[in-house]
Order: structure tokens, then sequence, then C-alpha cells
């Protein structure tokens, strides 16, 4: 009788690697990556020509550094004690938004979208309908912005008041849910140490700690694309893709649709990841799931918007306006005011005109298309300022001053991680190979969808939290105790 062989118990799972990510994804996340760091760069150059620095610049972008490299320390070291690391982002993060809130943005008029959306979202609650009477085109519309935010903020606003400080609170919220999301997918795509710091690099990036005492749409689109991409990620092996994913998956899809529509058609390029883990028929039977659920979360507001405006209105009626506001003779992605023949006409009308304007210009203009083109995505992808300029807007503080001294800082901040996350990728060793996958779809949807539209550094917001990861598995790589095993 021959003795059984003794067996030793399999190694506990590691975090995936780049390493079966593949030479042409590699080469594709690396050559996108690469046009972000030019265009950073080149942001940076601009930054400083047309900016330049105050004598505070340097003494600021020096104690930010410190302030950074300090809570990333002792993030790394609290790693082994996941909560405790996790409790140390959300510390610094929420702590940095309370300070920048309390001095700066309480009490003060803020302008554009979020002053519209505020008064959406007082105006449904106290009638309980979605639209906005818009001065320059002289229309009512119903359905020409996304009706999710305004009405959160609304009923958020009726529990805790009709005040900014209330939308802070409910942005502080959604920053505190992306910051823990950001981390608990880095423990499950590269390890505790990788988590600590990416929920770092994102809670203390400048320009989110700004944009979260503003009732912009923005922060709540970063936090669905992060639990859409959970809903794929989180499992930390392949896992059953049953009722309970899908409902999460297309809850998040049909809720970013909801919130910006010029992201509706990412969710499903991130189920491309599932390919890597499941067969195509289990992969092609959870998009079926997800599509239900999809349908029954943007049902109502179909169904609303042929009440109203007596058509069907998939996203909403700004789709033909803003391909126009991205695509005429003057165009340069941001906002611009409407030409008269297409002043005073009914929404749906009105952009199905533009699109028409818009569609002629790019027909006749193919090559000024291009080029206008590349520069809207270039501006956006390389720039990290633009959303703060508002403060110069502020008469009772030295706007003027604190742009010019924090401008630079903010782009700085924005090229380092980039660099970090081209870094990684050029490594390669330790950057999973589903992180690279959702990396490069971010980048080329900006690219190759919303380059086509209205177009500016905040449209590319939601990719941030890969880039955090990207530069936090490099950060981790090179500086974490698990770069030298003893």
């Amino acid at each position: 009788m021959v003795a059984a062989l003794p067996t030793r118990r399999p190694a506990p799972a590691s975090p995936s690697t780049g390493r079966d990510g593949g030479g042409p994804l590699r080469l594709g996340l690396s050559v996108s990556l690469g046009l972000v760091l030019l265009s950073s760069a080149a942001g940076l150059v601009l930054c400083l020509r047309y900016v330049g620095l105050s004598r505070a610049t340097l003494p600021a972008l020096a104690g930010w550094s410190l302030i950074l490299c300090l809570v990333g320390v002792i993030a790394v070291r609290l790693a082994p004690s996941p909560g405790r690391a996790l409790a140390a982002a959300l510390a610094a993060g929420l702590l940095a938004r309370i300070l920048a809130f309390a001095f700066v943005l309480e009490g003060r008029p803020i302008g554009g979208d979020p002053t519209i959306y505020t008064g959406m979202a007082r105006h449904f609650i106290s009638s309980g309908e979605l639209v906005h009477f818009d001065e320059h085109h002289r229309q009512y519309q119903w359905a020409f912005f996304p009706p999710a935010y305004p009405v959160l903020i609304g009923l958020f606003q009726l529990v805790f008041g009709f005040n900014s400080c209330s939308i802070f609170i409910l942005h502080l919220a959604i920053d505190a849910f992306i910051i823990a999301s950001i981390f608990h997918l880095g423990v499950r795509l590269q390890g505790p140490e990788a988590a600590a710091l990416a929920s770092t690099v994102y809670a203390l990036w400048p320009t989110l700690i700004w944009l979260a005492g503003f009732p912009q749409k923005e922060t709540l689109s970063i936090a669905l694309v992060c639990l859409n991409a959970a809903s794929l990620l989180a499992p930390s092996r392949p896992a059953r893709l049953g009722w309970r994913r899908a409902m999460a998956f297309g809850g998040s899809w049909g809720a970013l649709a909801l919130t910006q529509p010029a992201l509706a058609l990412f969710p499903p390029l991130l189920g491309l990841v599932l390919l890597r883990r499941q067969p195509l028929r289990a992969t092609v039977a959870f998009g079926l799931r997800a599509g239900v659920i999809l349908l029954l979360v943007m049902g109502p507001w179909w169904a609303r918007n042929h009440a109203v405006l007596d058509r069907f209105v998939p996203l909403t009626t700004s789709a033909g306006w803003a391909l126009w506001v991205g695509n005429n003779p003057g165009a340069t992605g941001e906002w611009m005011p409407p030409p008269p023949d297409l002043v005073g006409l009914p929404e749906a009308e009105m952009s199905d005109r533009a699109a028409s304007k818009a569609l002629r210009w790019i027909a006749e203009n193919p090559s000024e298309f291009l080029v206008r083109t590349a520069r809207k995505v270039i501006l956006g992808l390389g720039s990290d300022r633009h959303s703060f300029g508002a403060i110069r807007d502020f008469r009772d503080i030295p706007g003027e001053w604190i742009f010019a001294t924090l401008a630079t800082p903010l782009q700085m901040y924005h090229l380092a991680v980039v660099l970090l996350a081209f870094c990684a990728v050029m490594d390669g060793r330790r950057v999973p190979a589903e992180l690279c996958v959702i990396s490069f779809l971010s980048v080329l949807y900006i690219v190759l969808v919303e380059g086509w539209f209205e177009f500016s550094e905040r449209h590319t917001y939601f990719a941030r939290p890969f880039l955090a990861l990207l530069a936090a598995s490099f950060l981790a790589g090179r500086f974490g105790r698990s770069a030298h095993p003893v």
C-alpha cells in the first residue's frame, strides 16, 4: 500500500498583476497615457505662461507636498489594518474639503450650472415639476438637463435645509463613498498598501477638494462610475453573475445615464472586463439582466418626457446643442451663447436644428473639425485648474492672487499623478490587467466619444479614480514595504 503523499495548502491568492494583460493592451494604455502626459505638460507650460507665479506659490507647493507625503506614509504604515488606513485617508480628504468650504466657498454665489441645478431642485420640491427657463435660449427646458442630480439635492435639502451647507454635506458623503470605493478596489486589485496610497492620492487631489463645494453633478458621476466598476470587480475571485450583481451594475448604469448622459455608453465598455474572467455566454446573460434593471431605472424618465414633450427622449434634449457647441466655426469646447436662429424655439426643435448645423459644419470642414477636436481633447485632458478659476469672481477675497498662487500647484499635482500612472504602465509588473483595461477604456472614451461634444476638463473627472489607482501601484511597488522584502 503506497502512502499518500503529503499535500500543501494552496497559498492565498494575491492581487492580479498585469503580466497577463498582454502586449497590445499595455501598448494601447501606454500610448493613451502618453497623450494625457503630454497634454498635462502642455497645460503646465500654458499655466506658467498665462497665469504665472506669485511669491506664495513655492511655499504653497512645498507645504501641500509635505502634507501629501505625511498622510501617504501614515496610510501605508496603517495598511496592515485596512480600516485604520482608510480612516486616515478619509480624515485627511474630508478635513481638507471642510477647510476649503469654510474659508473660501461658504455663502458665496456661484453662477452657471450650480445656480441652474439648485434652482431646479427648489422648483422640483415646491411644485413637483423639473423645469428650467433659460434666458439665453428663451425657452422652458423640461428635458434639457439630466434629472438625477437636481432631484437628489432637492430631496436632501428638503430634510437638511435649502442652503449651501446642506449641499456640501451631501457632497462630503459622496466623496467619502468615492474614497472608500477606491480603497476597496485597490485592496481587491493590488493589495492594502496600494489601496491606501490610491485613496490618499484621490482624497488630496486639490481640484476635487475644490469641487466638493460646488453644486455640480461631476461628484455624483464619479461615485456612480466607481460603483459601476466595483460591481464588476468587487468579488475577490470569479463569482456567479447573478441578479444581485446585475442590479448593482444596471442600477448604477441607469443612475449614471440620468446624471451625466455623456457617460451613458461607458458602463457597457466596462463590461469587457468580465470577458477576462467569465465565458462569453455568462457575460451576455449578465448584460441582459443588467439591461432589464436599466430599463426599470430609465422607464419613468422616458414616460415623463413623452407625456411632457410628446416624443421619445432617451437621455436629454441637449445632445444636439452640445454637439453644436463643440463643432462650429468658433467652438472651443466651452459653453457659448446660441446663434439667433436657435433662440426662442422649443427645446427639442432647437436641439435638432443645432445638431443639423453641427453635422453640416463637420461635413464641410473635416480638417478643421479634427484640429478643433484634438485641441479640445488635449486641453481637457491636460488642464487641471479650469474649475478653480471661479475663485477670481469672488470680490470679497483676493481671488486673483489666490488663483495665481495655487493654479500652478494644481497643475503640477495633476501632471505628477499622470506621470506616476504612466511609469506604472511602462513598468507593468504590478499593474493588474483589469485596471489596465478600465484605464485604457476611460481615456479612449474621452477621446472618441466625449471629445465630439461640448468638452472641458470636468468631463474627464470620472477617470481620476483609475489614474489614482495606477499611480498608487507604482508608488507601492517602489516605496511600499512589499517592495523591500526582508
